[in-house]
């Protein structure tokens, strides 16, 4: 909602974490890594793209 009403201070390039026991907040900041499938140089634009066959397989 924030990007879309261009209100406050979007989480871009952070993660919030909330603490429900403690009632606090917390962020921490992360860099794209140039070689991730979903946020690197080259990434990923559909899910079709994607080879399930080898990478998701369940080990023996």
């Amino acid at each position: 909602m924030k990007l879309v009403l261009d209100l406050g201070d979007p989480l871009v390039g952070r993660l919030l974490f909330y603490d429900a026991a403690d009632t606090t907040f917390e962020t921490a900041e992360y860099l794209a890594r140039p070689d991730c499938p979903v946020c690197g140089d080259d990434p990923i634009v559909s899910l079709d793209e994607v080879e399930y066959a080898d990478g998701c397989a369940v080990g023996d």
